[in-house]
């Protein structure tokens, strides 16, 4: 089975998914430091849940609450810096 044929019941709240992506972020990252980033109301610069990849150094991620049709796939591209 791969990946692309998976998928997963929309959680009932912003931090269930905050949680749920800090801890993909652990595995994908093999950090098992990576957390959420500040608390709500904090500044946080857009970056949600940040770890660090070996070799790669700091990565961070950001949630966005999107509800349009999962076959619409946007590129993401990587900052500069």
């Amino acid at each position: 089975m791969s990946t692309a044929s998976t998928s997963t019941p929309k959680p009932k709240n912003w931090q269930d998914f905050e949680r749920q992506i800090e801890t993909l972020a652990q595995c994908w990252l093999r950090d098992p430091n990576a957390q959420g980033n500040a608390r709500q109301g904090q500044p946080q610069n857009g970056v949600d849940v940040y770890g660090r990849r070996e070799k790669a150094g700091w990565v961070g991620l950001q949630c966005k609450q999107k509800f349009e049709n999962v076959e619409r796939r946007a590129k993401l591209t990587p900052l500069a810096g």
